[in-house]
Formats: structure tokens, C-alpha cells, sequence
């Protein structure tokens, strides 16, 4: 059984969600509803799992596949800087946090529902070009439209057990 956390914006309070385990049913699939019969504390409806650059922006610290209700878009945004020398990375960190901030904010300014859903994480990778410092955050805003239904029997309901279901309050 694998780790999942499942969320949804709940307004006034912003993000709310349970860690759920699922086997790889549920965790390799890219939508899930859950059943009525699983006592699922969030709103009925689908939840899309993000990608994987998103979830572990979202959860550097403990990292784990998110499933987000389809009533918002997760947005990623990103600022990468090369790095030319090992001595300067602590002034090329700051400058792409404050970067990723300042996208951040200007996501937030310019949608009164769009809330921030990350720490700004920045990272050292390697490119073709070199080391480079990558910042990221993560901007939840409401869905464009909500998905159409699917057919019937398209997408099966896979129920998870309500005993693990934990609030991450």
C-alpha cells in the first residue's frame, strides 16, 4: 500500500485533506471518485492526481502522489538560473526564491480565489548547460470548468477503507 493525500480548498480555511493509503489501483490512476460507502470526509466529485514535479513541491519534506478535488487547477511556478560558480550559489538560491515569491504573489494578486498550496523549494540539478538553481511553488486557483461526467462504466468508483483516512490538520 502506497501513501496518498487527497485535498481539497475549503473557504474560509484554505487547503484541507486526509493521507489515505491506496494500493496501485488507485495510485497509478490518473482520476478517482470516491463512494459514498467509504465515508470520505472531502467533497464528492473527482480528484486528478498531479504531477509529480507539483506533489513534491507541495510536500518536499514527505513527498507522496496528491489527488486534488476538480473544483481547482494546481499551477506550477518555476524559475531556474543557472550556476556558474560554486561561490555564488547562496546569492543565485536567494535570487530564484525571490523570483518564484514574486510569481507567486503576482498569481495570487490577480485571483482573489487563487491561494499559494507550497513552500517555495529550490533545488540544485544539472542541465546541458551546467548546474542550475530550479525554485518552485505551487498556486491553487478554481477550475476553469468542472469536467463532464463520463459515460457510464468509463470510470470505475475504487473505494478507499475509511479506517485510513487521517486528517492532515
Amino acid at each position: 500500500m502506497q501513501r496518498i493525500l487527497v485535498v481539497w480548498v475549503e473557504p474560509p480555511h484554505g487547503l484541507q485533506g486526509v493521507e489515505a493509503e491506496g494500493d496501485e489501483s488507485v495510485t497509478d490512476r490518473d482520476t478517482f471518485e470516491p463512494t459514498p460507502e467509504s465515508n470520505f470526509p472531502g467533497p464528492t466529485g473527482r480528484y486528478r492526481r498531479l504531477a509529480e514535479e507539483v506533489w513534491r513541491t507541495m510536500e518536499p519534506d514527505d513527498p507522496k502522489p496528491i489527488f486534488l478535488h476538480e473544483s481547482h487547477e494546481a499551477y506550477l511556478e518555476k524559475w531556474v538560473n543557472s550556476l556558474p560558480d560554486a561561490a555564488v550559489e547562496v546569492a543565485i538560491v536567494a535570487r530564484v526564491r525571490n523570483a518564484v515569491m514574486q510569481l507567486v504573489e503576482t498569481q495570487l494578486a490577480a485571483d482573489p480565489e487563487a491561494l499559494s498550496a507550497s513552500p517555495t523549494v529550490t533545488t540544485t540539478e544539472p542541465t546541458r548547460g551546467g548546474i542550475a538553481v530550479v525554485g518552485r511553488g505551487v498556486v491553487l486557483r478554481p477550475a476553469r470548468r468542472l469536467h463532464q461526467a463520463a459515460p457510464p462504466g468509463a470510470e470505475r468508483q475504487i473505494p478507499l477503507k475509511p479506517p485510513s483516512w487521517r486528517s492532515t490538520d
